[in-house]
């Protein structure tokens, strides 16, 4: 807790600095909560939790003031509507090492736990075009699109492969047998 605390403390400071505080505050929200929900894989250390957590929360915070028209980021919301709903219908909630959910009437809740504030979402993030805060938007679908990617096979594949690099944990040494 105390870690998640400092990690996210740290993402707003430095966010501050670069000028992107307002989007990278909306997507550490939205993957907060969604995460919070459907669960997923994590990273083996604090380390690298970390510095990947720093990474994808700086870099969608940024890329989400980047120009995109209106029918853009509609497009994009509904695609990510659709595949946020395909994920949730085929692996979510998903389960972790420390946390399986292995009762069915408990995945169902949860499922319907996840529609709603999907649901809920998709109606902030209409109210949000309309008044064209589009960079809110975007930031929000990169939290939507972060954290039900990691509940994906490709999610658990990429964040084993991050798990398996040894440079974040030995002080910037590469293990030699994996390369």
């Amino acid at each position: 807790m105390l870690g998640s605390i400092l990690k996210i403390v740290l993402i707003l400071i430095i966010s501050y600095i670069l000028g992107i505080s307002g989007t990278t505050i909306v997507f550490l929200i939205t993957f907060i909560i969604f995460r919070s929900y459907i669960g997923g894989i994590h990273l083996g250390t604090y380390r690298k939790c970390l510095f990947v957590g720093l990474f994808l929360s700086l870099v969608s915070g940024y890329m989400s003031l980047f120009y995109a028209s209106k029918f853009l980021v509609l497009a994009l919301l509904i695609l990510t509507a659709l595949f946020s709903i395909y994920i949730t219908n085929k692996w979510v909630p998903a389960d972790t090492k420390n946390n399986r959910i292995k009762s069915k009437k408990v995945r169902n809740t949860r499922k319907k736990q996840i529609f709603f504030i999907l649901l809920a979402w998709g109606s902030f993030s209409i109210v949000f075009m309309k008044y064209r805060m589009l960079n809110i938007v975007l930031a929000s679908i990169y939290g939507v699109l972060s954290s039900f990617f990691l509940t994906t096979p490709y999610g658990y594949k990429i964040v084993k492969f991050i798990d398996s690099l040894s440079l974040l944990d030995k002080g910037g040494v590469m293990d030699d047998k994996e390369f």
